[in-house]
């Protein structure tokens, strides 16, 4: 469960000579800082983020390209966050087994030994995993893959954006979501009666 969520106060203005962070390339503000969860104290700052203290991301998947690229990504967004990364099904469960559970599961389908809908469909079959965060990460567009990505229990579906920039802001706007309520983003994900990928929105 994600709980301790940190508060950025932007403020929104033209000069970002002096702002360094990575996040320069997807919000348009001068300069951020970390402040208490205090709403009613910067209520007239020009936006506030809410970012969850994630301590640790699992990555469930075989493609060695798109972990490094996940891995790099997540450390600039959250550089304080560790990033485990696991090359199959089988291998998740047994370590899911023995060692503590992450904060936030991102599983890809398309893996040897045991996929990620089979590993989906077991993690949360486990009382004890009911309220883990977990996002299918996954190349496929197929709808098929989507109904059953969320038929299995996944609280977000998310396609792999195919260029750097376009996983810092997917993955940016991802991470700010309620995930202390993960089944509140599935609902929101539900449209006209029928679920949907995610789509990061600027």
């Amino acid at each position: 469960m994600v709980t301790n969520q940190i508060i950025i106060v932007l403020c929104i203005g033209p000069d970002q000579s002096n702002f360094s962070s990575p996040l320069k390339s997807i919000f348009p503000f001068r300069f951020f800082q970390t402040v208490k969860n205090d709403k009613d104290r910067y209520q007239n700052f020009d936006m506030v983020l809410y970012v969850p203290a994630i301590k640790n991301i699992w990555l469930a998947d075989d493609d060695p390209d798109d972990c490094e690229l996940f891995h790099d990504v997540i450390k600039q967004l959250l550089p304080a966050t560790e990033v485990t990364i696991i090359p199959n099904g089988e291998t998740l469960l047994n370590t899911l087994s023995t060692s503590n559970k992450p904060d936030m599961l991102f599983l890809d389908i398309n893996m040897p030994r045991k996929d990620g809908l089979d590993s989906l469909l077991e993690i949360r079959a486990q009382r004890h995993f009911w309220k883990l965060p977990i996002v299918v990460f996954s190349s496929s567009k197929a709808t098929h893959f989507i109904d059953a990505s969320y038929g299995y229990g996944a609280n977000l579906y998310y396609t792999k954006p195919s260029t750097f920039q376009d996983l810092i802001e997917g993955l940016g706007s991802l991470l700010q979501m309620n995930w202390d309520d993960p089944f509140s983003i599935t609902g929101q994900h539900y449209i006209n009666k029928r679920f949907t990928a995610y789509r990061a929105s600027f």
